[in-house]
């Protein structure tokens, strides 16, 4: 009898299903990963504006460490506690951007802040510099007067991960309907900002008239819902949004990779979902999909070490750079 039921026990923890891999975590969700992260560095996040404020003006300090080209895969503790010092207070609330590192500027004042989900939080020097757009021109993705005119059309709508093209400044923030754990499972249940009133994604949507809609998310429904599952939702999103906006060209950006060393998922589990994808999307001809991912891996199909935003699945604002650089040269037509 016990035999049997150790077996049994066994066949569970070892299910068939093809949307998640056996090691990790089926319902977690990158606000999971963020909220266990600042439970391990609670003595750490006491000092943090202080230790954001001195990186500013040593960049030898522990910012430096962090934003250091060191392989995602080799990263050690030491950096990681390094990065997790020089975060703001972020770290404490789920509903808070939390992927952001301080960028070394030459010029440096007191950080001014802002309010992010109703709280004020120090805002990160990459808010206020053009580091992310000279670091992205040294690496070759300039975007020319073409691509910022197909930009100016466009319109990005995800989760956290979407969002730092609003945070860094990297786009207009009306340009970017996202917000911190949405995933396309649940994206109807959230409410995003449209000037002063609170809006539905489709009107959020709608209500910039874009000629181009392209959805980037899918982190947060990786570990919780099957790959078919993950299709199925898109499709019902992508009809509400184009029911909405008949005239407007639909896109479905690619999942995203992360560091080589992150506990939350795996490249590997990630790629299954975007071919998933794209082999999905070939039954629908007016939609299409676009790889943002390529630029964004190394050798060992990671993500690069400077791409990055300090935990592993957030991403740098140079990383932003890339990605635009990524869907003008597909869908740009101009």
């Amino acid at each position: 009898m016990p035999l049997l039921c150790m077996c049994a026990l066994f066949a569970v923890s070892c299910g068939t299903d093809s949307g998640t891999d056996s090691h990790i975590d089926p319902t977690r969700e990158i606000s999971t990963e963020i909220a266990t992260r600042a439970a391990a560095t609670t003595t750490l996040i006491t000092t943090s504006t202080t230790a954001a404020t001195t990186a500013e003006t040593a960049p030898d300090t522990a910012v430096s460490a962090s934003s250091a080209s060191v392989p995602a895969e080799t990263t050690t503790s030491a950096v990681t506690d390094a990065s997790a010092a020089a975060s703001s207070t972020e770290l404490t609330s789920i509903s808070l951007m939390p992927w952001w590192t301080p960028i070394a500027t030459t010029t440096t004042t007191t950080l001014p802040t802002t309010t992010v989900s109703g709280m004020v939080v120090t805002e990160p020097a990459a808010w206020q510099t053009t580091a992310a757009q000279t670091a992205a021109q040294q690496d070759g993705y300039q975007l020319s007067a073409s691509d910022q005119k197909f930009l100016d059309g466009c319109a990005f709508v995800g989760d956290s991960i979407c969002s730092g093209l609003r945070v860094y400044k990297i786009l207009p923030s009306d340009h970017v309907v996202a917000k911190g754990s949405v995933g396309v499972r649940n994206i109807f249940d959230f409410k995003f900002s449209v000037g002063k009133y609170e809006t539905d994604v489709v009107s959020a949507i709608k209500s910039q008239n874009p000629k181009r809609v392209i959805f980037s998310m899918g982190m947060n429904d990786i570990n919780m819902t099957t790959q078919k599952q993950y299709c199925t939702n898109y499709q019902a999103l992508l009809t509400a949004v184009q029911k909405a906006l008949p005239n407007a060209q639909l896109y479905v950006a690619s999942i995203t990779p992360i560091s080589g060393d992150s506990k939350f998922s795996t490249n590997s589990k990630i790629d299954k979902y975007n071919a998933a994808m794209q082999s999905f999307l070939v039954n629908y001809p007016g939609w299409k999909y676009v790889d943002i991912t390529k630029e964004l891996k190394n050798q060992w199909n990671c993500l690069k070490a400077n791409f990055s935003g300090g935990d592993g699945i957030h991403l740098s604002p140079a990383a932003y750079q890339a990605i635009l650089w990524q869907v003008c040269k597909q869908l740009n037509t101009y």
